[in-house]
Parts: structure tokens; C-alpha cells; sequence
């Protein structure tokens, strides 16, 4: 069996999420052109012709960067994190769950799950720590990953699976700092140690205050190949429109004398056998486009990415949101399978840390649980939801319209009572 190398799957999800790492930039894979340039010296020959010398050149080739990984990332995220978080707690009327919520909103973490999200994506790894803040009595928290810096190391429990040792390896004005968190029998500790020297601290938490993502692979990685091809097929598509994209002229004979570039009428004498004819491909665009139109496709749908250009949008035209809903509905699977599967644990884990922190705190509530729920990203608009509802019950109303106008965003007190003013003046 091949042994597991998490940083070095690491270093590949990061190459992968930077495309000017990508195999492109490769000199080795794609080295630049070798050329032989022919340079005129200004004097004649003994035949009276001109003299020139041939020199070899190196040529930098087109190198074209596409930055698929990052597009599909960033939106995954945003459907997976949808219209944010709606927190549930068990019973009415908790002070736990108010001193929690106001935490959860003072410190704005819900604004980082669609980065945890996309870190967890392209780096494969990602975790939240808390720290008690005493000045102000609320947890604060830190997002540690790859890209920021850091080398993350874990240890599950191998009965119960639970996290119970934490490493994270990072630089602190230039001094190499280990902090390793980890839980036994007698409590929750941290280990800290700089230039090999370590100090241990206890901590007061009721559990490790770490939350972690990891994933096998980085996303994307199936779609590797396709998107070289179609980085080298561009790149290759480019470096021939610099030399063939505009005709050639190509002219023979024994003297030519060519015509001033704003001359009118122009014309090319030559002596002797002269010829001279434009060289252009009469299709040179077909097969490429052909090509780069199938893997994009194929790239977007094995990856459940939709694209989402203005183009493509226009292309629409006047379409509802109940339609684009359907269109985009394998993005909604992808979504639904991140928040019933290890991102959506990582939330509730987030949740459930905060909620027994202050049970701890105040020795109160044991029995209080917060739900997550996810609130989906829908293109949908109250008038089309108003619209479907007068459908249904054979245009006849369903709700007021001070009702509707609320939802519409409309302020029906003040509207309606401009309504009713007109028609008196009238």
C-alpha cells in the first residue's frame, strides 16, 4: 500500500490553485524556441549582393495561465455557504444561545466560511482556532492554513475517531514557532516551543478549541489533464497567431523594390523571374475552437462548476429565477453534498465548541443544542414566488397586499397611504 504523503499532496493542491505553476510554465515540459535570426551587416559581398550573418536565438514562447481551478473554487464555495447560516437552538428563551449568538456575530465568522471553504478546496487542509479573549470576554478566533504559512499536523483517537492533538508549525518574527494542542485524561494543553525550547500551558477550554477540514485530494484534481491540454493548446494557438495570424507576403526575384508603406497605387518591381503572393491559412481557427470548446465543457461538468460569464448570462436573455434555479441545479447538488458532508460537520463542530464553551463558562444549560441550517443560494425573486402563488390558486389573492409589497421590499404603509392621497385628489 502507497504511504499517504499529506504535504506533499499539500504542495501539488497549491501548484494546482496557482496556475503559473502549472505544467505550462514548465520550462522543462515547455521549453522555450530555439531560432536562427538572419542579421544584414550594411556591406556587400564580392557578387555585390548583401552580406548578412545567421545567429542562433532563444525565443520565449506564449505561456497563456488559465485560472479554472480558482473560478470553480470560489463559486463551489459560494453555493456550498448559499444565503448563510440560520442557527436553530432546542429551546426558547436561552441565555447560553444569546451569549453565543452575540459572539458568533461580534467576531463576523460566518463571513469566513466561504474562505474556509475554498482553503479547504485547493489546499486541502484548514482550521479554525479559538482563544478567550478576557478584555472583552468572548471567544476570538485565527484561520490557520498552507497558503497563510502554516504546516499542519493531526492525530485522531483510533477508537472513537475524535481529534485530540493539533500541530501547527509557522514563523513569528522569523523565529520558528511549534505549537502543538492536545488533549489527555487530565486536561486540555499547549505546547509551545520556539528555537527548541518548549513551555506548556494549561488551557480552561471543555474540549480541544480546534476545529479542522481536511480532504483525501484537492478538488479539481481529475481535471489536471484537461486543463493543461487546454493551457498548452492556447499557448500553442497563441504562438502561431504572433507569426501566422496576419498575412505574409512572400516575394521572389532577382531586385525588388518595394513600395513606401502610405504610397498610393502601390506596386513591387522586380527583375528577373519576380513573383509576389500573399501566404494565409484559410481556416486556421476551426479545430482549435472545436477543441477548446469540448474540454471547457467537459471541465465544467465533471467538475459541477457552471459558467457563469456575462456572455453566457446574456445568451439567457429575460430568464426567471426559477429557471436559472434549474440550470444551475448540479451546482445545487455540490453544494448540498459540502453541507451534509465534511465542510457542513466542520460548521456544526464550530457551532457546538461556541454553545459548550459558555455551558462551561457558566456551568448552566447542559442540555442546549444548536442546529446549523443552510440557507439555499436561489436566484428566485418575491414577485415570482407572488406571481406562482396567484397561479396556483387561480389568480385569486393568497395574501394582502401590504403582505406583497413588504416582500417586494416595498414600505406598504407609506405607499399604500400615497395611493389613497391620490385618489382623493383625483
Amino acid at each position: 500500500m502507497e504511504f499517504f504523503n499529506r504535504q506533499q499532496v499539500v504542495q501539488e493542491a497549491l501548484q494546482l490553485y496557482n496556475p503559473y505553476q502549472h505544467d505550462v510554465f514548465n520550462q522543462a515540459k515547455r521549453p522555450n524556441k530555439q531560432v536562427q535570426v538572419r542579421k544584414y551587416t550594411g556591406k556587400l559581398d564580392k557578387q555585390g549582393k548583401q552580406e548578412y550573418i545567421t545567429e542562433n536565438k532563444t525565443v520565449q514562447v506564449s505561456r497563456i495561465p488559465l485560472d479554472f481551478v480558482r473560478y470553480g473554487a470560489e463559486q463551489k464555495s459560494v453555493f456550498a455557504v448559499g444565503a448563510g447560516v440560520e442557527l436553530i437552538p432546542n429551546t426558547e428563551n436561552s441565555r447560553i444561545f444569546e451569549q453565543f449568538k452575540q459572539n458568533w456575530e461580534d467576531i463576523k465568522i460566518e463571513y469566513e466560511l466561504v474562505n474556509i471553504h475554498t482553503a479547504k478546496q485547493t489546499e486541502t487542509q484548514v482550521a479554525v482556532i479559538f482563544r478567550f479573549n478576557p478584555d472583552k470576554r468572548r471567544l476570538d478566533y485565527r484561520v490557520v492554513s498552507p497558503s497563510r504559512g502554516d504546516v499542519i499536523s493531526v492525530n485522531y483517537d483510533d477508537e472513537t475517531g475524535d481529534l485530540i492533538e493539533f500541530t501547527r508549525q509557522y514563523l513569528l518574527n522569523e523565529d520558528s514557532v511549534i505549537d502543538r494542542y492536545y488533549k489527555d485524561e487530565t486536561g486540555i494543553y499547549l505546547e509551545r516551543e520556539i528555537d527548541n525550547e518548549k513551555e506548556l500551558y494549561p488551557l480552561d477550554y471543555p474540549d480541544l478549541p480546534i476545529v479542522y477540514w481536511e480532504q483525501g485530494m484537492p478538488e479539481f484534481w481529475n481535471s489536471k489533464p484537461l486543463i493543461d491540454l487546454l493551457e498548452s493548446g492556447f499557448s500553442d494557438f497563441a504562438e502561431a497567431c504572433k507569426y501566422f495570424a496576419n498575412q505574409i507576403m512572400f516575394v521572389k526575384g532577382t531586385d525588388v523594390a518595394l513600395p513606401e508603406q502610405q504610397q498610393q497605387g502601390k506596386v513591387i518591381f522586380s527583375t528577373g523571374d519576380g513573383d509576389a503572393k500573399f501566404l494565409e491559412n484559410s481556416n486556421p481557427t476551426q479545430q482549435n475552437e472545436l477543441l477548446f470548446k469540448t474540454a471547457t465543457s467537459w471541465f465544467f461538468m465533471q467538475s459541477r462548476v457552471a459558467p457563469l460569464s456575462f456572455e453566457q448570462m446574456a445568451e439567457l436573455g429575460a430568464i426567471s429565477g426559477v429557471a436559472l434555479d434549474k440550470i444551475l441545479v448540479d451546482s445545487q447538488i455540490g453544494a448540498t453534498l459540502s453541507q451534509v458532508g465534511d465542510f457542513g460537520k466542520g460548521v456544526q463542530r464550530l457551532v457546538n465548541f461556541m454553545v459548550k464553551f459558555y455551558q462551561y463558562l457558566n456551568n448552566s444549560e447542559k442540555d442546549l443544542r444548536v442546529k446549523v441550517q443552510f440557507n439555499k443560494y436561489s436566484m428566485e425573486d418575491e414577485s415570482e414566488k407572488i406571481s406562482a402563488r396567484l397561479l396556483a390558486n387561480g389568480g385569486k389573492p393568497v395574501e394582502s397586499v401590504r403582505t406583497s409589497m413588504n416582500k417586494l421590499g416595498i414600505n406598504a404603509d407609506e405607499e399604500i397611504e400615497r395611493i389613497n392621497n391620490e385618489n382623493t385628489a383625483v
